[in-house]
């Protein structure tokens, strides 16, 4: 067990391998109390020893893993977003997306980049867990909905079950947002023809 001291850190052995063997030997709960001791570059060393690593990151508290991706690099950024749940995610988001009551262009794009990389059962679970009007509200402002009769048509508010007809979309104009929520658009449809599939089944 590390040892354990009033005004110090709890201290694992400088050797890597045993200090994983050691810090695993502890329960999650002290695992996370062990972590929550540190910060940043040496807090993240700590907690990636962990091999509970999603259960040990879903128990941190929301500030903390904020400060923790906000100060890491994009690598271990990514890492941690990945094992996030997705109350955990929403909170990201929520804190880091808006400039006043204004959704924030860059920083969402940046978010919806780090989305996709963690990979698509991970955006599929963002689609499921957040609020419809929130998915309408980022497909609106960066993509582009055209009737073949050449009216804007609205974004459908969310994943829900209803067929997406007589149109077609575009990314919009800035390519690196284009992508990100092309990309991210693809998965919403495929995501709502499933659902349509399922709903339509005797």
């Amino acid at each position: 067990m590390p040892e354990v001291s009033k005004t110090k850190p709890w201290i694992l052995p400088e050797d890597e391998e045993e200090a994983e063997r050691t810090f695993n030997d502890l329960p999650v709960q002290q695992q996370l109390e062990f972590v929550l001791r540190y910060h940043g570059n040496e807090r993240l060393r700590h907690l990636f020893l962990s091999h509970q690593g999603r259960e040990l990151v879903q128990r941190l508290p929301e500030i903390e893993l904020f400060l923790m991706v906000k100060k890491s690099g994009e690598r271990d950024a990514l890492e941690l977003v990945s094992l996030t749940s997705p109350e955990q995610f929403q909170y990201l988001l929520d804190l880091d997306f808006w400039n006043k009551d204004q959704l924030d262009l860059g920083k969402a794009t940046q978010w919806m980049g780090t989305l996709l990389e963690c990979g698509e059962e991970k955006v599929r679970e963002f689609i499921q867990s957040t609020d419809p009007e929130f998915i309408a509200l980022l497909l609106k402002k960066f993509l582009h909905v055209m009737k073949f009769e050449g009216e804007p048509a609205e974004v459908p508010a969310g994943p829900r079950c209803s067929p997406l007809t007589n149109s077609i979309t575009s990314p919009s104009r800035n390519q690196r947002r284009g992508r990100s929520f092309s990309d991210f658009w693809n998965i919403c449809t495929m995501w709502m023809r499933n659902c349509m599939q399922d709903s339509w089944r005797p």
